[in-house]
């Protein structure tokens, strides 16, 4: 083999590392601007919802919700895959602390039985979002879920993620500014509101 023949190859191992480097990249950039969309679009059909049938923008359950949504855009941003296996496996360890349901609890006191489903659906859509956002970490999760046997303690661990997010999306949360502030070093893209 001569120097020509070496030097093709090594240009040919190059550039297919740089493919694969630019595909992963623009993969994972395309992912998270489809889960960003389809937030952004839950977020806007809760908001036209509340609107047009005269549902108070006080309400306990719109306000959690919203923060939900918030925390999920911000979420997003800082946490992969590997990340959210880490902060799961930490919760799934942690069982001296109970969820407080806080969301669900307000939806269940909404006293209009429309209002009270739309609100489960939009729930319920955002956590397919969310585990979809994850890939297999979230199809594991929603794989243990339809398990009876792990039925309740998956439950109780997505509440206790949903009562995180809440958190995580409100506007006086102080683990917010560590993480997007973490995020906003290593990437220009914009803290979701």
């Amino acid at each position: 083999m001569d120097a020509q023949d070496q030097l093709a190859i090594a240009q040919s191992v190059l550039g297919l590392a740089l493919l694969v480097f630019v595909m992963g990249w623009m993969r994972r950039q395309t992912k998270l601007d489809r889960y960003h969309e389809s937030l952004f679009t839950l977020r806007d059909e809760l908001f036209d919802y509340t609107w047009k049938n005269g549902v108070p923008f006080d309400l306990p359950a719109y306000r959690l919700m919203r923060d939900l949504l918030n925390g999920g855009f911000r979420a997003a941003v800082v946490m992969k895959p590997l990340r959210f296996a880490t902060v799961a496996a930490t919760m799934f360890g942690d069982r001296q602390q109970e969820p407080t349901g806080a969301l669900s609890a307000a939806i269940e006191a909404i006293e209009d039985p429309d209002v009270r489903a739309r609100f489960k659906r939009i729930r319920s859509d955002f956590a397919e979002e969310f585990l979809a956002f994850f890939g297999l970490v979230g199809q594991i999760v929603k794989l243990a879920f339809k398990f009876d046997r792990f039925k309740h303690t998956v439950r109780a661990h997505v509440d206790r993620c949903i009562d995180e997010l809440v958190v995580f999306g409100s506007e006086d949360a102080a683990a917010r500014s560590l993480l997007l502030f973490d995020s906003r070093k290593r990437s220009r893209r914009p803290a979701w509101p």
